[in-house]
């Protein structure tokens, strides 16, 4: 009789893990309030506004800019850092795509390179590797919520005189050492997608401590208008970018609510590596000493040699079947994708990335963060599902 469930077995868990996105009356009630008042376009109203200042105070940062996307605040705040057309931006090799295109969409070349074997964050080593004289900006990624190592890489850009855009998509509360991140370097973005433990569905955010930077990317995103200047005079080529105000009033229920959420997740990724430790061919990313993790994913670096050689994706397969929200993650490094193949028409160019393949390939396995947001039996289960796998990988040997 079989035990793994992909095998007709029982599943290891009969109940669902905390459904995402979560609301409640405080939403209900902030919709409520810009349904009433009639001021649904943050142009009039004042919801998107009070956001962007409690949000960029939450990251330490003295502006915020909200945008439609996080790809658009990626994109707005690289044409603020005044990146030029056919410039060289520096992008790590294990990331979502958007990083990427976000740099083609602004008209410059996306340089990717390796990342860190223990954290899948940037390489600053690598990084200086790949600077060259068409160099102008690097862009970190704090993947997962893991802050990438941002003072050497602030080492490297002021020794070359480059910008430094973090993607903080995934990192909302996220600290590298004493500061949140975001506004370490010249700007950060960061996205509220329907998945992100911050959400309003879709939309984005800039922050940065540049009173200049801010101002420009306000008026990029507002149809190049002017603070001081008349409705219909347009300074500089912007688009709409605008958040409503139904968003911006669910953001600021959803970042009241927040500070418990991360703390209930931390406290539940602590106890599952405990779990995790000496179960073979399992190993979470690293969490350098001194750094906090928003923990938008648990993410563990797995020897498929531990399982029998299986592939990964009848792993992640094994996984769902007994409950857990794993996923594969990244398929393919972001120059593997189709949108890259063609340099002559999306030019972009990379430094051998054998860490970030490998990743992609066979080694990343990811655990989303409502899995975080229950009690610590619902944690345990994702140990717990690892090692039954683990026992009785031989049941499902054929499914390859």
């Amino acid at each position: 009789m079989a035990n793994l469930a992909l095998a007709g077995g029982t599943p290891l868990r009969d109940t669902l893990y905390p459904s995402w996105p979560q609301g409640g009356p405080e939403e209900l009630a902030a919709l409520e309030r810009v349904l009433q008042s009639g001021n649904w376009s943050s142009s009039y109203g004042s919801e998107v506004r009070t956001f962007e200042e409690s949000f960029a105070a939450y990251q330490d940062a003295r502006q915020g800019i909200c945008e439609n996307s996080g790809e658009a605040a990626l994109i707005l705040a690289f044409k603020a850092l005044g990146v030029s057309p056919g410039a060289e931006v520096i992008v790590p090799a294990y990331t979502f795509v958007a990083s990427a295109t976000a740099v083609v969409q602004m008209g410059a070349v996306p340089v990717f390179v390796d990342v860190d074997a223990d954290t899948y964050c940037i390489a600053p080593d690598v990084v200086a590797a790949a600077i060259g004289p068409q160099t102008e900006a690097i862009m970190p990624v704090h993947f997962a919520g893991l802050p990438a190592d941002m003072d050497p890489i602030m080492a490297l850009a002021q020794r070359h005189g480059l910008a430094v855009l973090e993607d903080a998509a995934q990192a909302w509360g996220s600290r590298y050492r004493d500061r949140a991140v975001g506004a370490i370097g010249d700007a950060g973005g960061f996205s509220f997608q329907a998945s992100k433990n911050l959400t309003a569905g879709e939309g984005g955010i800039i922050v940065t401590d540049d009173a200049e930077v801010a101002a420009t990317c306000r008026s990029l995103a507002d149809c190049g208008r002017a603070a001081t200047a008349q409705r219909y005079s347009h300074a500089l080529l912007g688009g709409n970018h605008r958040m409503t105000e139904f968003q911006g009033a669910i953001l600021r229920a959803q970042l009241d609510r927040y500070p418990g959420q991360l703390e209930l997740r931390t406290l539940n990724a602590a106890f599952l590596t405990e779990e995790l430790r000496g179960l073979p061919g399992v190993e979470p990313l690293a969490l350098p000493a001194g750094h906090s993790h928003s923990w938008h994913l648990f993410v563990m670096r797995v020897s498929l040699r531990e399982f029998g050689d299986i592939s990964k994706s009848t792993l992640v397969k094994a996984l769902v079947a007994e409950g857990i929200p794993a996923a594969v993650g990244y398929s393919e490094a972001p120059y593997q994708q189709p949108v890259f193949e063609d340099a002559s028409i999306v030019p972009s160019r990379h430094e051998a990335c054998p860490i970030a393949e490998r990743a992609c390939e066979s080694e990343a396995v990811w655990v989303r963060h409502p899995a975080l947001l229950g009690s610590e039996e619902d944690a345990r289960d994702v140990a717990r599902a690892f090692a039954k796998v683990q026992a009785h990988y031989h049941e499902i040997s054929t499914f390859e």
